[in-house]
């Protein structure tokens, strides 16, 4: 299970015991003129085989767009 903050941050969660799995900070200045907040992170898989074949992708406050 994935999950963001208001200053997306990327959780992975252990959907049976909630035990966090990792977790992705990209550094968004919190000091910025803008409102926080995280819409949600969007799940990507190629269907082949190999290295990054799932990926999670999140868009941040200071309009990067990240996959993980």
């Amino acid at each position: 299970m994935y999950y963001c903050s208001p200053f997306n941050k990327v959780f992975a969660l252990d959907a049976e015991t909630g035990q966090e799995l990792w977790m992705f900070d990209p550094e968004v200045d919190h000091l910025a003129d803008i409102l926080p907040n995280c819409r949600g992170v969007s799940s990507w898989q190629s269907g082949g085989q190999g290295f990054c074949e799932h990926r999670i992708v999140v868009g941040t406050l200071d309009s990067r767009l990240i996959a993980l």
